[in-house]
Parts: C-alpha cells; structure tokens; sequence
C-alpha cells in the first residue's frame, strides 16, 4: 500500500538541537534517535488541527522516479563483444544449412538458403532475449540496491547541514535551525520549492555520486555461463530440429 504524504511538525531537541518530528497527535513522547534524551513535543504542536494532513502530492512517488531515472540513465547492461555476436551469426547460419539441406534427398540453392535462415533465427533470437533479460533483471537489482542505500543515509537539512531525526514517514516539515520548508520521502530530504521534480533528481545524483557500481557493465561469470548453455541448447535444436525434417 503506497504511503500517504502527510504535514509533520518539527522542534529541537533540548539536549543536540537536533530536529525532532512528529507525525501524529499521539506521537507525543519518545528517545531523541540523536543523542537518546527524552523528548516531548510541544503541546501547540500536537494540538495544531493542521497536523498529519494529507497533502496533495505523493512524495515517495517522486522520489523513487527519481531514483528509477538515475540508476537507468547511467545502467550499463551485459554486452557482447560484435565478433563474438558475428561468430555465433555465421556458425548458426551455416549449422542450420547443414543440417536442414542434408534432411533432405535433393536439396536446392534454396533449401539450404532456407536452412541457414532457420538456424539463424533459432539461435539468435534467443541469444538476443537472453540478453535483453539479463539487461532489465541487472537494472532491477541496481534500482534495488539504490533505493535501500539512500534510506540508509544520515538525514541532514540540505539547506543548512544541521542534523534532523530520521522522518517516521513521507511528508513535509521545517528545520529548526533554518526555518526551510523540507520535504521527505524514501531516505532523500530536499527543499519544499519548486521544482520538486528537479530538487529530488539532484538529491539522488548527490546521494549516489561516489557509487561507481551503476555504471559497471560487462557480462559476470554466472552470465557467461548462462549464455553459454543458451546457445548450445539452440544449436543442439537447430542440429536435431532441422537435421530431421
């Protein structure tokens, strides 16, 4: 179920000036996550009617479009070098030749023609989708790996550096050291102007930019391997499934 943007109220610790948040009305007392001093938040603050309104955005959605774009602009997926994409072309082609035109009594310029076609098809088709598979399943798992970084990050005012306490939820608050509007959702805290859009794009550039396993790509062993099962499974049927017609 997605998470609801809600208005939250902030008020510094009394002990680290950190900045505390609450939520809900009922969220009165609790541990300062900072420096563990009990914290309790001020009566006009839990009383304000305005408290945990829902607001008429959805902050985590944004955020995590965020992060979907920078992980997939700067994605690199498993490739194959073009002589190795070539090599597999022509042994496919002519295995599928060979086999379909030895299938049969009298073959024509055009029977093997056709069987080279037919083994192209059957092996690079798959080798392709293969490809392709591997590709958007690597880019899940960089998404993935980002989005669970950046909840681990250190909340801080991106206006004035000063320490905030870790947001209960997506929502929309002040520091009290600035007096900045903030908005927060998925691990990212930007500033409330507009637009919003642009603020969470250069927060995730910002939070993955020493992060240099994005734009790694090349095929991993394991990949190797699986490709190479791939394409002998489809040489084996072009072998068998033309060689008997």
């Amino acid at each position: 179920m997605p998470e609801t943007t809600r208005l939250m109220a902030s008020f510094p610790c009394l002990e680290c000036e950190a900045t505390l948040l609450v939520a809900k009305p009922e969220h009165r007392e609790f541990d300062c996550p900072r420096c563990g001093a009990k914290a309790k938040a001020p009566k006009r603050l839990v009383d304000d009617l305005e408290l945990g309104k829902k607001l008429p955005f959805d902050a985590p959605a944004e955020a995590q479009q965020a992060i979907d774009h920078h992980v997939e602009s700067a994605h690199v997926g498993p490739e194959a070098p073009g002589w190795v994409i070539l090599a597999l072309a022509i042994v496919s082609a002519a295995l599928g030749s060979y086999a379909y035109g030895h299938s049969l009594l009298r073959p024509t310029q055009s029977d093997w023609a056709l069987g080279g076609g037919l083994g192209l098809v059957m092996v690079m088709l798959p080798f392709g989708f293969t490809l392709q598979w591997l590709a958007t399943s690597e880019l899940a798992k960089k998404v993935g790996r980002a989005t669970a970084l950046i909840r681990k990050l250190d909340p801080r005012c991106p206006r004035c550096d000063h320490e905030l306490m870790a947001p209960p939820g997506p929502g929309t608050f002040g520091c009290t050291a600035c007096k900045g509007s903030l908005v927060a959702a998925s691990g990212l805290i930007i500033v409330d102007e507009s637009p919003r859009k642009n603020r969470w794009t250069q927060a995730v550039a910002s939070a993955l930019e020493s992060e240099r396993w994005i734009d790694e790509g090349g095929i991993r062993t394991p990949q190797k391997w699986m490709m190479v099962v791939v394409v002998f499974a489809c040489l084996t049927a072009v072998w068998f499934g033309l060689g008997a017609t």
